[in-house]
């Protein structure tokens, strides 16, 4: 990861590198209100090489890394999730999103994908306390608002699932917004306050 002091401009260069000989495929990023830094490692595994597997090996799963500010020191890393026991082979984490008391990270694998679930704070131990998969299709991109709603942009089907707060393991989508009928590809989105 790189990053870059403000203000941000053509001439910028990185001011530092966060890096971590695990980190392997980093495709999200957060900050949450303390400043921390949360990483979501998709790492390098596939499917036929994780299945039937129970632990890290050979590089299948995907994981968290979250490091204190100023960033340089050790970070904490949850273990690789892998057969997952909500019935997934693999998982391949995208976006995270961050709020006070959880942590969102959107998984790819085995079609349509899902969103696990973790409790904060994150430590070498954590594993998802559940995931959410009804109205989740690819799931690329993760936002939450202020009143901890989350919303996820599906690549799969060009649509925008709404979560309401409370979230927990028996909650559905209160909304699922269809974006577009025609060629439309979702990898981002975000929520003014």
């Amino acid at each position: 990861m790189n990053r870059f002091n403000s203000p941000f401009s053509n001439a910028s260069v990185p001011a530092a590198f966060v890096t971590d000989a695990g980190m392997v495929s980093d495709i999200g990023t957060a900050i949450d209100a303390a400043q921390n830094l949360y990483i979501s490692n998709a790492g390098t595994g596939n499917a036929a090489a994780c299945a039937g597997t129970s632990s890290p090996g050979g590089g299948c799963g995907s994981n968290l890394y979250v490091y204190a500010p100023p960033y340089t020191g050790a970070p904490v890393i949850t273990p690789s999730v892998i057969n997952y026991p909500f019935g997934s082979a693999s998982t391949a984490y995208r976006k995270i999103a961050v709020n006070a008391t959880r942590l969102y990270a959107a998984s790819v694998a085995n079609a349509p994908g899902r969103v696990d679930v973790y409790n904060l704070p994150i430590t070498a131990a954590s594993t998802p306390a559940f995931n959410l998969q009804s109205g989740v299709n690819t799931p690329e991109g993760l936002a939450l608002d202020p009143a901890g709603n989350l919303y996820i942009g599906n690549l799969s089907d060009a649509t925008v699932t709404v979560y309401t707060a409370p979230i927990t393991a028996s909650s559905v989508p209160s909304l699922i917004y269809k974006v577009s009928t025609g060629a439309f590809a979702i990898f981002g989105i975000a929520v003014g306050k």
